[in-house]
């Protein structure tokens, strides 16, 4: 994967640390976003699939304390975020 397919840098997750809520903020809309959230052994625990989005709000409720990681997929690019739930 070269370095134009990354596009962290366009990407806001907030609030970071969450407790129910978290949304992602793409600075652009995309047609078809797929979302995983993964715990740290690497075992997904979300996985949703959007389209024609820009905010995205994914409920965290169901989530143990810990940290997580967001990789967020669309039109080819990828995206890996850290998410930390109290």
């Amino acid at each position: 994967m070269c370095s134009s397919d990354l596009f962290d840098s366009e990407i806001k997750v907030y609030p970071n640390p969450t407790n129910e809520f978290v949304i992602i903020d793409l600075e652009n809309s995309y047609k078809d976003i797929a979302i995983q959230i993964t715990n740290i052994s690497g075992q997904a625990v979300v996985e949703q699939n959007f389209a024609n989005a820009q905010n995205i709000e994914i409920n965290t409720t169901e989530l143990a304390k810990g940290t997580y990681l967001i990789k967020i997929t669309a039109e080819g690019k990828v995206a890996i975020l850290k998410l930390t739930k109290n």
